[in-house]
């Protein structure tokens, strides 16, 4: 039952982490405009790579161990000798994860049969003299260098889920710098904000309006301008 329950997992695991990480590693995270040899588009904001000596996106970055501009650059992986971005991420991220569940039932395999033996000693504290203490300190052993790597893995599971949910990558997180394309993204995002307000007090009669009201007005009108001041979009939409 339990037995064959936590093999299952630890098959099923083991082998997405292995197709997983294979997949990191396979897929090249290479910026896509490097790779390109049309010529960029005027109106197109990109950057310039001087070691790439070609045009990249505005969010990428060369790394040095790969020589390459990475798109979204995330992180240089060592355990996998390759950049983490755009194109092999999600892969990443589900490679740590089934390696969590592969460690974890892996723990769970060898807690189980632990359990078990130390009852029986409890009954029969002779059968220490036999082969049972001697296995249980392996079993307990391999709890314990799994429950170490467990943890880690755990933290950095933790780790890029806050990430995703902060939509950020792990560089702009410890280096504190935030990309050309996140910059203007929420430079549109305050002027929505902006116009939201603006179009509320217009129906109110210029008085300050917040909450429910100034979700209902702006879902009248919603503006998204650029730095600029282009209209970006100009529609009727719900905006929360």
């Amino acid at each position: 039952g339990v037995a064959w329950l936590l093999l299952a997992i630890f098959v099923a695991s083991l082998a997405s982490t292995f197709l997983a990480g294979l997949c990191v590693t396979v897929i090249d995270p290479i910026d896509p405009m490097v790779l390109d040899t049309k010529e960029t588009p005027s109106d197109e904001e990109c950057l310039h790579c001087r070691y790439c000596v070609s045009d990249v996106q505005v969010d990428s970055k060369h790394c040095w161990e790969c020589n390459k501009c990475v798109g979204n650059f995330d992180h240089h992986c060592p355990w996998l000798n390759t950049c983490i971005g755009d194109r092999n991420y999600i892969w990443y991220y589900v490679t740590i994860v089934a390696f969590l569940a592969m460690l974890g039932s892996a723990i769970a395999a060898a807690a189980v049969p632990l359990a078990d033996l130390a009852r029986h000693v409890v009954i029969r504290p002779e059968l220490l003299h036999g082969r049972v203490a001697p296995t249980m300190a392996g079993l307990a052993v391999v709890i314990a260098l799994d429950f170490l790597v467990f943890t880690l893995d755990l933290t950095l599971v933790a780790f890029h889920t806050y990430l995703c949910y902060a939509q950020i990558t792990t560089y702009e997180y410890l280096t504190g710098k935030v990309s050309k394309r996140r910059e203007l993204a929420r430079r549109q995002q305050g002027d929505v904000v902006l116009t939201r307000q603006g179009a509320a007090e217009q129906r109110h009669g210029g008085a300050p309006v917040d909450g429910a009201v100034a979700r209902s007005a702006a879902a009248a009108a919603a503006v998204v301008r650029g730095p600029d001041g282009d209209v970006l979009a100009l529609g009727v939409e719900d905006v929360e």
